[in-house]
């Protein structure tokens, strides 16, 4: 635990070229947020690492209008951690009372954790849902074993675990990409990661 409570990050990287920082932070998914790498034993006893959400406040140079985003990384280990993170994760949102952007591997799949899967789009907008280009495959291959084999818990997801939400705002999503690679399958130099990359693309309309 000591050893994956110094090395959880969920980073979020900008440009500065188009961006100024206003404010930044990290909370950890469980019942005590501000306490540095806390586990969420008390929401499930299966939990075993410290999760944490990280989040920036953002101006935009181009219109001088400010924004939250956050980037995390749910629990793989049990439903009631996700569903946990998700009410803490929308709960922060809010407080913000900005415009505001979720991403991360939230390590279920909207068609099987249907109660967490609602707590966030009761509240955010999933970009693959609503854009006009759009894809709606796995994005967890585990180096190359993808859709239709076992890549070793012998669960095939059949759309993607990983997300980018956003709340209702100027905001809106224009497409969702997967960015599928091709390599060896069961080797990790292959592969940027385990899971494909996702992009989101959003457009907005500035009033002059």
């Amino acid at each position: 635990h000591a050893y994956y409570g110094n090395r959880e990050a969920s980073s979020v990287y900008y440009s500065v070229d188009r961006f100024t920082l206003q404010d930044s932070g990290t909370f950890w998914l469980s019942d005590t947020p501000g306490q540095e790498g806390s586990v969420a034993t008390a929401w499930s006893s299966q939990a075993l690492f410290p999760r944490v959400c990280t989040w920036v406040v953002l101006k935009d140079k181009k219109t001088g209008k400010d924004f939250a985003y956050f980037n995390t990384h749910f629990s793989y280990e049990a439903p009631a951690l996700r569903l946990e993170s998700a009410k803490l994760i929308v709960q922060k949102i809010a407080e913000k009372n900005l415009p505001s952007f979720l991403s991360g591997d939230l390590n279920f799949a909207s068609n099987e954790e249907v109660d967490t899967y609602s707590v966030l789009t009761g509240a955010l907008i999933d970009s693959r849902t609503v854009a006009d280009e759009t894809a709606n495959r796995n994005t967890f291959h585990n180096y190359g074993y993808g859709p239709g084999e076992n890549y070793g818990d012998g669960v095939t997801k059949t759309v993607p675990i990983d997300y980018i939400f956003s709340t209702e705002s100027e905001y809106k999503p224009l497409s969702f990409r997967i960015l599928e690679e091709t390599g060896n399958k069961g080797s990790a130099s292959d592969f940027y990661s385990d899971h494909f990359a996702i992009v989101a693309t959003y457009g907005y309309t500035v009033t002059l």
